[in-house]
Parts: structure tokens; C-alpha cells; sequence
């Protein structure tokens, strides 16, 4: 009979894992898209089955923040998306100007700045993402949902409230918190569908 044991999984090597972070980053920056485009189907969404359940001028911002088919730019941590005023990406395009002595950016700059920063964000934690799952498969569980619920949970739950960037979760309404989370939910699929397309695991 032929023999079934499975055969041990091929360690990755210093290239294995170099090719993943470089297929997160790209993956990573899909992945921001793609969250967009998942904040933008729940909005699309509510509005045809529950319109009357959140306040028209919230879904509006919400639809804005998005940044797909809107015409603005997609910006980060949707938990905030129904405020009105500066995202805390924009808000952190302010702080780090402050602190390089740049002069402050008018709103439709900061707003461009804002939206780049997200998607650096995005690109960034692809990377880590992509390197993390050449040695460690197990990081792309649920097909990368475990992920980005694991990035909305650090980085929009608590890093972001930490840095004073924007209201803590207790000051948020639960709509919002699972808004965020299929947000996320859709930066995992996306990255991790672009990941495993360019860096599949060793055998």
C-alpha cells in the first residue's frame, strides 16, 4: 500500500519569506481597497433593506469615508467613518507635520495625505502579514479574516484610541463597531487572496 503519512511541510527559507513579504505588501495594499469596497456594500445594503435604521447624514459620511464610488478618498478606521470632521488618518497627517514643522495641510490635501496614509497603513501590515504566513500558515486562517480582525482589534480598537486619534470603543455605537469589523473582514479575503496568488506556500 502506498504509504499515507503526510510528509512534513518544506521549511521556508530567508527568500520564502522575503517573497511573502513582498506579495503582503501588495496584497496589502488590494486588501484597503478591498475594505472600502466592503464598508461601501454594507452602505449600499442597509440603504435598500434598513433605511430607516441609521441616521441618513451618518450613512452619507459613512459613504464618503468609504472612499469607492463616492468620488473622495478611502480613509482609515471605519469605526469613525459616521463622524463628521478630520478621519484619524487626517489627524495624523496634522500631528506629523506639527511635529516635522511643515505647514499645516488644507483640508483637500490632508484629505489626499489622509488616504495615503491609510493605504501605507494597509501595505505595512501586509508585509508583516505576508512574511508571518511564509513560516506561520496558521496566521492565514479563515482565509485571512482571522487577520484583519486581529488588525481591527490592535490597530482600531486600541491603537488608534491611544493615541488620541479617535474615541475610545466604549464611545462608539455597536453599528459601528460591526461596520468596522466587515470592513476588515473584507482586508483579510482581499489580502490574502492577492498573498497566496503570489507567494504560495512552500510544500
Amino acid at each position: 500500500m502506498p504509504d499515507m503519512a503526510r510528509r512534513p511541510r518544506k521549511a521556508a527559507t530567508p527568500t520564502d519569506v522575503l517573497h511573502g513579504a513582498l506579495a503582503g505588501f501588495v496584497g496589502g495594499i488590494v486588501g484597503t481597497w478591498g475594505m472600502a469596497a466592503a464598508n461601501t456594500l454594507w452602505n449600499r445594503a442597509e440603504s435598500a433593506l434598513a433605511p430607516d435604521s441609521t441616521d441618513p447624514r451618518h450613512r452619507a459620511l459613512r459613504e464618503t469615508h468609504a472612499g469607492v464610488g463616492s468620488g473622495a478618498h478611502a480613509q482609515s478606521e471605519p469605526r469613525s467613518h459616521h463622524r463628521g470632521g478630520p478621519m484619524p488618518s487626517e489627524t495624523a497627517v496634522e500631528a506629523i507635520a506639527r511635529a516635522i514643522g511643515a505647514p499645516q495641510p488644507s483640508p483637500e490635501t490632508r484629505e489626499k495625505l489622509g488616504s495615503l496614509f491609510h493605504f501605507a497603513f494597509g501595505a505595512a501590515a501586509g508585509t508583516i502579514y505576508g512574511a508571518l504566513a511564509a513560516r506561520h500558515p496558521v496566521v492565514t486562517a479563515g482565509h485571512g479574516t482571522l487577520y484583519g480582525t486581529a488588525v481591527l482589534a490592535l490597530a482600531d480598537e486600541i491603537g488608534v484610541p491611544a493615541l488620541g486619534l479617535a474615541p475610545g470603543p466604549t464611545e462608539t455605537p455597536l453599528h459601528a463597531h460591526a461596520y468596522a469589523w466587515v470592513g476588515h473582514l473584507g482586508y483579510g479575503v482581499a489580502l490574502e487572496t492577492v498573498r497566496s496568488l503570489l507567494a504560495p506556500r512552500p510544500r
